[in-house]
C-alpha cells in the first residue's frame, strides 16, 4: 500500500492479523505490572499508554464486526455460522476454562459450583454477576457472536446502520451504572466494524480526508479519554462506561493507523511484520493463557517482565498449532502395512528409541525416588525404593550407549562437529538462563547476570545439567572418537572394556564392600576415561556384537545379578553406618556398567525377534524425539507438580504415589516438549 494509495477493504482484510497481534500486546502489557518510567524519553507518555491497553478489546471488537460481516455474507445459513464460530473459540476456551476451574473452584462454596461450571460454560455467568466469572470478554463474546446476524439483516435495509446504532445506545441506557457497562458500550464499536464491512462488500474505499478525519476524531477520542480518567471517579468510569465510550472514536482511527504503519513494515521490515501476523493469528490462545496466568503469576523484577510476554506469547503460538493438529487430526481409515521382521526404515531403530524414552524415565526416576529410602529405615518399604532406585542407575549410562551407537558410525566434518556442540551449548546456556531465573523467583532472590556468568562454569543451574557439561565434553572429542572406534579391532576393543569398564569398575566395588586395597590414581589417569569408553562400548554393542538367545539370557541374568549386589550391598553398608550407606551411587562402578549394557542387549534382541506392529513403531519414535525435552524440562515439572505427589501419598502407599507422580511428571514434560517442537525456529534445538 504505497503513501497515496486508499484504504479498502482489500488492506483491511491483508493487515487484520497484524492489526490483531497489536492488539494483544497492548491488552498484555495493561494486564501486567510492568513500568517504563526507566526510559530516559516519553517514559510516562508510554506508562499512560499501557495504562489504556483495555482499548485493545475494542480493536478486537471493531476487527471482529469487520471480519464477521464478511463470514455472514458469504451464505451458508445463521446455524452454520454459529457453527464456525464456536469450532473456533470452544477447543481454545474448554481446556483453559477446565484449568482455571480447578485452580478456582477449591476457594468456592461447593453450592455455586454447578452455576459456577454452567454459568462459565454458556457465558451466563458474567451477565448474571456470579461470584466466580473467568473473564467478562470470553463470556461476553458468545453475545456478540449471538448478535451479529440480527445486526447483519439490519444493516442491510436502507438506513438499517442507524438503526443499529440506535440500538446499542439504547442498551447503554438499560444498563448504566451497571458492572457490565464494560461489554454494552463495546456494541457500538462492534457494529462500526460491521458497517464498514458492509461498505467494504460494496467496494468502498476510504479516501484520503476521511482517513485524516478518522485520525482526528481518534485523537480527539483519546485526549478525551485521558481528560476524564483525570475528572471522574473509578465508579463511574466503569459502571458508567466513560472508560471505553471515547474508544468507539479511537479503535476506527488505531485500526487504519496501524494498516498503514504495516504497509510500511511489509517493505522495510517484513520478519517484523510476520512477527506482529503471527500474534494475531494466535491472539486468542494468548489472551486465554495470559488471563490465567496473571492471575496467579508473581514477577519480583520489572526487568522480568519481558522474558514473561515472551513465554506468554510462545504458549499462545504453542497452543494455536497444537489445536490446530488435533482439529486436522483423521482416523486412519486403512491399516498400513506391517514391516517384515528387522526390516527397520533407514535411520529408523526403535530399540535405540526406547532406550531412549526409558533413560529418559529412568533420570526422573533417579531424581525422585531416594528420597524415600533415605528418610526410612529398613523394612518393606525401604527395599522396594531402594530397588527401584537402582533399576534406574543404568539411565545416563544408556544414553552413552546411544551416543556410541548412533554417532560413532559418522565420520562428522569439523563443521559438523561445531554445529552439534553450538546446538547443545546454545540449549545449555538458554536451560541455565531459565532455571536460574525460576529458582529465584522461587526463593525469592534477585537475579544477578555477573554472578549467573561467572558462575555456569562451574555451577550448575540444576541437577540434571550435570549431563549437559559431561555431553558437550564428548562432543569436543567425537570426532577423534568416530576414528577411533572404526580403527580398533574387535579384540581391541574388548580388551579396552574389560580393562577400563571391567577392572576399573570391579576394584573400587570390593573396596566399598570388602575394604579391600584400592587403585592408584597415577594408574587410573593413565587410561582411558570411563564415559569414553561407554560410548565406545554402544558402538561395539550396536555394531559388533550381534544378540543371541544365549546372550539375552546371559544379560538379563546380569542385569538380575548386578541389581541383586547392589541392593544387598546397600544394606549391608547402611548396617555399617546408617548415616552414610550410599557409596553404591557410583556410575564407574561394574554393577551399573554391566547392567546398563545388559539392558541394552536385552531390549535390542526382544525388538529385533519380535519387531512392533507399525503404529507402536511411530509411537515411539515420536515420542523418542522428544526425549532430549523430557530431560531438560524435568527438573522444572518435578518441582511443579510436587504437590501432587504430597496429595497422593495420603491416599495410597509411598512408592505407588511416587511411581504415579513420576508417569505425571514424564507426561507433563513430553506435552509441553511436543508443544514446544511445534514452534519451527525451537524444533531443531529440541
Amino acid at each position: 500500500m504505497g503513501k497515496g494509495e486508499k484504504i479498502g477493504g482489500e488492506q483491511l482484510a491483508r493487515y487484520r492479523s497484524a492489526v490483531m497481534g497489536f492488539a494483544i500486546l497492548w491488552i498484555m502489557a495493561y494486564h501486567s505490572r510492568m513500568s517504563f518510567s526507566f526510559l530516559p524519553v516519553f517514559g510516562e507518555a508510554v506508562n499512560r499508554f499501557r495504562a489504556n491497553g483495555f482499548g485493545g478489546v475494542d480493536i478486537f471488537l471493531f476487527l471482529s464486526g469487520f471480519g464477521l460481516y464478511g463470514s455472514l455474507s458469504r451464505g451458508g445459513g445463521q446455524l452454520d455460522f454459529y457453527k464456525r464460530r464456536l469450532k473456533r473459540v470452544i477447543p481454545a476456551y474448554l481446556p483453559v476454562l477446565a484449568a482455571w476451574l480447578l485452580l478456582r473452584l477449591p476457594g468456592t462454596p461447593r453450592s455455586s459450583w454447578p452455576r459456577a461450571v454452567l454459568g462459565n460454560l454458556t457465558g451466563t455467568a458474567f451477565w448474571t454477576g456470579a461470584s466466580a466469572t473467568f473473564n467478562w470478554y470470553m463470556l461476553a463474546l458468545f453475545s456478540f457472536y449471538f448478535i451479529a446476524p440480527l445486526f447483519f439483516r439490519a444493516m442491510r435495509r436502507p438506513r438499517g446502520v442507524w438503526g443499529v446504532l440506535a440500538a446499542t445506545v439504547l442498551m447503554d441506557a438499560c444498563f448504566f451504572g451497571e458492572s457490565v457497562m464494560i461489554a454494552v458500550t463495546r456494541f457500538t464499536v462492534f457494529a462500526l466494524g460491521m458497517e464498514l464491512g458492509r461498505r467494504t462488500a460494496l467496494g468502498w474505499e476510504i479516501g484520503r480526508w476521511m482517513e485524516l478525519a478518522a485520525y482526528a476524531l481518534g485523537l480527539s477520542g483519546y485526549g478525551l479519554l485521558l481528560i476524564l480518567r483525570e475528572a471522574l471517579e473509578g465508579g463511574l468510569l466503569w459502571n458508567g462506561g466513560f472508560y471505553w465510550y471515547p474508544f468507539i472514536l479511537t479503535a476506527p482511527a488505531m485500526t487504519l493507523a496501524l494498516c498503514r504503519a504495516f504497509a510500511w513494515l511489509e517493505r522495510r521490515a517484513p520478519l517484523v511484520l510476520r512477527l506482529f501476523e503471527t500474534a494475531g493469528e494466535c491472539s486468542l490462545e494468548i489472551y486465554l493463557i495470559h488471563i490465567v496466568a496473571f492471575d496467579y503469576l508473581q514477577v519480583p523484577s520489572n526487568l522480568l517482565w519481558p522474558a514473561v510476554y515472551a513465554a506468554m506469547l510462545l504458549s499462545g503460538y504453542i497452543y494455536h498449532a497444537a489445536l490446530g493438529r488435533v482439529m486436522a487430526w483423521r482416523p486412519r481409515r486403512t491399516r498400513p502395512p506391517r514391516l517384515p521382521a528387522g526390516k527397520e526404515a533407514a535411520g529408523r531403530r526403535t530399540h535405540i528409541e526406547l532406550l531412549r524414552i526409558l533413560a529418559a524415565f529412568l533420570v526422573l526416576v533417579n531424581h525422585t525416588n531416594s528420597e524415600i529410602f533415605l528418610s526410612n529405615a529398613p523394612s518393606l518399604t525401604w527395599f522396594w525404593s531402594v530397588t527401584y532406585f537402582f533399576v534406574s542407575k543404568p539411565a545416563v549410562p544408556v544414553f552413552l550407549l546411544i551416543m556410541g551407537a548412533v554417532l560413532l558410525e559418522k565420520e562428522d566434518s569439523p563443521r559438523k562437529s561445531a554445529e552439534r556442540i553450538l546446538r547443545i551449548f546454545v540449549v545449555f546456556l538458554a536451560g541455565s538462563f531459565l532455571y536460574t531465573v525460576y529458582y529465584g523467583h522461587r526463593n525469592g532472590t534477585a537475579f544477578s547476570l555477573r554472578d549467573f556468568l561467572f558462575q555456569l562454569p562451574t555451577a550448575r543451574a540444576t541437577t540434571a545439567f550435570w549431563y549437559l557439561y559431561l555431553y558437550l565434553g564428548l562432543l569436543c572429542v567425537l570426532p577423534v572418537l568416530q576414528k577411533l572406534a572404526k580403527a580398533l579391532s574387535r579384540r581391541q576393543m574388548e580388551y579396552l572394556f574389560l580393562l577400563t569398564l571391567g577392572f576399573c569398575g570391579t576394584v573400587p566395588l570390593l573396596q566399598i564392600l570388602f575394604s579391600t586395597p584400592g587403585l592408584s590414581g597415577d594408574f587410573t589417569d593413565g587410561m582411558i576415561g570411563h564415559y569414553l569408553a561407554l560410548v565406545l562400548l554402544g558402538y561395539y554393542l550396536e555394531h559388533e556384537a550381534a544378540p543371541s538367545r544365549r546372550a539375552f539370557l546371559f544379560c538379563l541374568g546380569g542385569y538380575g545379578l548386578s541389581l541383586a549386589v547392589q541392593v544387598a550391598g546397600t544394606y549391608l553398608l547402611f548396617r555399617r553406618n546408617p548415616e552414610s550407606y550410599a557409596a553404591l551411587d557410583n556410575r564407574k562402578l561394574i554393577t551399573i556398567t554391566l547392567a546398563s549394557a545388559c539392558l541394552y542387549v536385552c531390549v535390542k534382541y526382544l525388538l529385533e525377534r519380535h519387531p512392533l506392529p507399525p503404529s507402536a513403531a511411530r509411537a515411539v519414535h515420536r515420542l523418542g524425539r522428544l526425549t532430549f525435552g523430557i530431560y531438560l524440562l524435568g527438573d522444572f515439572m518435578i518441582s511443579w507438580t510436587r504437590p501432587v505427589y504430597e496429595a497422593l501419598c495420603g491416599h495410597m502407599h509411598v512408592v505407588f504415589a511416587m511411581v504415579l507422580w513420576e508417569l505425571l511428571i514424564f507426561a507433563a514434560a513430553a506435552l509441553a516438549a511436543a508443544g514446544l517442537r511445534l514452534v519451527p525456529p525451537l524444533r531443531k534445538w529440541l
